[in-house]
């Protein structure tokens, strides 16, 4: 368990909302890499064809990153499982809206690390939902923010071909209706892991006994 609010959330929301069987937070892969020789060709054909891959791929020295180094880098705040369908969320939460800098290549990067992943671990799949969720985006940022993730999509689409797959930015006003709101309405067959939920009803039981307004 983890102390980050944000991945809290969308871990509950994952083991609520989407009914996902098995959750976990801070994914990583156990490094021992084994090339993938299609995964491979897909990187290379992307780092070749497409300039802001190329930007966002090549090392300080000129050269193209290495398709290992991209998934031993890669962590998911939360992965949720359930049957064939797999779940990735990524989430940011501060206070005074993004503060990358580089936001919409920061999270271009996020995402493509994500879909690389899921076609080296995961391709037995049939759905992937892929998401970059914020509560708060200041209104300059949203158009970026969401075309990293419109630029994925289209970049990634034809090798889930056959599987249902999408990649979304889940932001401001999206962010409280269709992922905190939804877990307000979840019952008390809660665990103590989580602490979102937990804290929920915590407010509400103070609230309950009017110990707060």
């Amino acid at each position: 368990m983890t102390d980050n609010i944000g991945e809290s959330v969308l871990l509950s929301y994952l083991k609520y909302i989407k009914k996902c069987t098995i959750c976990c937070q801070n994914w990583t892969n156990s490094k021992a890499y084994e090339e993938n020789s299609n995964v491979k060709e897909i990187y290379d054909k992307l780092y070749s064809e497409n300039e802001t891959v190329r930007e966002n791929f090549t090392s300080k020295n000129g050269v193209q990153r290495t398709l290992e180094n991209i998934l031993n880098e890669t962590e998911i705040d939360v992965i949720g499982f359930k049957g064939k369908e797999l779940y990735i969320a990524d989430v940011a939460f501060h206070n005074n809206g993004l503060g990358y800098g580089d936001n919409e290549d920061r999270i271009f990067k996020k995402l493509f690390r994500f879909c690389l992943t899921c076609l080296q671990y995961f391709s037995d799949y049939e759905s992937f939902e892929i998401m970059f969720a914020c509560p708060f985006v200041k209104g300059g940022d949203v158009e970026p923010v969401r075309k990293a993730a419109d630029d994925i999509n289209n970049l990634f689409a034809e090798y889930f071909d056959g599987k249902n797959f999408s990649v979304k930015c889940v932001v401001n006003d999206e962010f409280a209706e269709n992922i905190l709101s939804p877990l307000f309405d979840v019952g008390n067959k809660i665990t103590e892991a989580d602490a979102f939920l937990r804290a929920v009803q915590l407010i509400r039981t103070c609230k309950a006994s009017k110990k707060i307004k």
